[in-house]
């Protein structure tokens, strides 16, 4: 769910970012933990890969400011009016609570769209990173600095149990992964044919399965649980080459699917914010049916979430695009 960039897009990215919602809407659709243990160690720190990927500079800080505003800060309060409304309208939800818990984004507390808050939190932290490291020209720092913000975040949710606003503890954490993409791009390109060869996907895809078969990874971003911190790291970094080898065979091999997932790409936030209102009717049908594969059950719950807000997500892009941080073609 990383923001939109201004000019042109990058296709590979946005199939990247849809393989990863896809991942998302699986885990929020009762995902056995069979399926979880495969995709728990990089669908969401990869979007903060990707956003470091994209990451740059080049603006003043206002215009950076602006730039967030308008493709973070904008669909998250927009889309996170309408979710407002509909919990306290239909839901009956205290109203004043819904204001809190979108206004500050503190875990646990309505923060309904944590993730968006979450990723404008670490881009403002690792705005600083890079501009302290560009006027001191030490590029060092990036990675040393981000290595440090990062243990920081840790220490305050392992040691403090803190839960700051607008996700500050967990942004610091997020900053690790963004300097990874940021990072990754600028390498040597003999480096990234080395990373990106065959030999080095398959050995990091075989090391990565033995990780989610033998290990039981409870970290929970979003709640704060990182007790396996170390192992989540090191499947984040095993499947850094094989995302984005998989991203770049889909676009270069797959038209079809790779438009199709282009598409969910673009359009993750949209997904990722109304996906709800989706999943809780599909079960409560299942459970009328009286349907109870678990394993089934969830993936199709995926693909009636993609086809079912797909009408809502045209008509947006169409008239409203501005919603989801986007311009009007």
């Amino acid at each position: 769910m990383s923001d939109r960039e201004p000019g042109q897009r990058i296709k590979w990215l946005d199939i990247c970012k849809g393989i990863l919602v896809l991942f998302v809407l699986l885990s929020h659709s009762r995902a056995p933990t069979m399926y979880s243990r495969f995709f728990s160690g990089f669908f969401l720190t990869m979007f903060f890969f990707v956003s470091g990927y994209t990451f740059s500079t080049k603006q003043s800080f206002k215009l950076f400011i602006i730039n967030k505003a308008k493709r973070l800060l904008v669909p998250f309060l927009a889309m996170g009016s309408i979710k407002l409304l509909v919990a306290c309208v239909f839901q009956n939800e205290n109203f004043l609570d819904r204001i809190k818990g979108l206004l500050f984004q503190i875990s646990g507390y309505n923060d309904d769209l944590w993730f968006i808050g979450c990723l404008l939190s670490s881009s403002l932290i690792f705005y600083c990173i890079v501009k302290i490291s560009e006027h001191t020209n030490k590029r060092f720092l990036v990675p040393v600095l981000s290595i440090i913000i990062s243990l920081i975040g840790w220490v305050l949710i392992i040691a403090f149990k803190a839960k700051l606003p607008w996700q500050a503890e967990n942004a610091c954490i997020m900053t690790l992964y963004m300097m990874l993409g940021y990072q990754y791009k600028r390498l040597d390109k003999k480096i990234i044919d080395f990373i990106e060869s065959k030999f080095t996907v398959g050995v990091c895809a075989t090391i990565y399965c033995l990780f989610a078969i033998l290990l039981e990874n409870d970290v929970n971003i979003h709640r704060g649980i990182y007790s396996m911190y170390t192992p989540h790291i090191i499947m984040t970094l095993l499947s850094i080459p094989v995302l984005i080898v998989l991203s770049k065979k889909i676009e270069k091999f797959c038209v079809g699917g790779g438009n199709l997932l282009q598409y969910i790409g673009k359009n993750s936030l949209f997904l990722y914010a109304f996906e709800n209102y989706v999943i809780k009717p599909f079960f409560k049908i299942c459970d009328l049916l009286t349907l109870r594969n678990e394993y089934v059950l969830p993936i199709l719950c995926v693909f009636v979430i993609v086809i079912g807000l797909s009408p809502f997500i045209w008509i947006v892009n169409r008239y409203l695009p501005w919603m989801v941080g986007g311009k009007k073609s």
